[in-house]
């Protein structure tokens, strides 16, 4: 069994001005200041806690956590969750099964809720959304529409009466 690595989304700016761990004062660590707090029962871990491996994404700002508390802008909108390490070898996954583990859940079955997986392909434009795509067509020409009346009246005077 090969494994493969997965990185963080990297998050914008917006996101980490949003997030941000309080600040620690001399003495104390951030599971001191987090441990003041009660921690929601279905969170197996600490927010002091969350990333073993790499200390700075531990807290508010861990990056699986943002993702996880920002909203989706619509119902059906798919959030990236990781993207593949690419390696010299090889950036994309062969055909294939694949065992995906994950190490921290959320139980969703007390909120009726559900999350799936979804393996797709990112391009230098972004994930495939089609109702972002039809939305701007649609939005596109419109606008083009309402220009193109607009350059007419200028043009030549003509008021369209609807």
């Amino acid at each position: 069994n090969k494994k493969v690595k997965l990185n963080y989304i990297p998050l914008l700016s917006s996101d980490l001005r949003k997030f941000k761990n309080p600040p620690i004062p001399e003495g104390e660590t951030l599971a001191s200041i987090f441990g003041r707090f009660i921690k929601p029962t279905s969170w197996a871990k600490d927010l002091a806690t969350l990333d073993a491996n790499n200390p700075q994404y531990n807290g508010v700002c861990n990056p699986d956590f943002v993702n996880w508390m920002l909203t989706a802008p619509f119902k059906k909108f798919i959030k990236p969750f990781r993207e593949i390490s690419i390696t010299s070898q090889s950036s994309t996954l062969k055909m294939g099964e694949y065992i995906i583990k994950i190490d921290y859940n959320y139980p969703l079955k007390d909120i009726n809720g559900t999350k799936w997986i979804s393996l797709s392909q990112i391009s230098k434009f972004g994930a495939k959304n089609q109702f972002l795509f039809f939305s701007s067509i649609v939005s596109s020409i419109f606008t083009t529409l309402i220009a193109g009346l607009g350059l007419l009246q200028l043009a030549f005077g003509i008021v369209l009466e609807i």
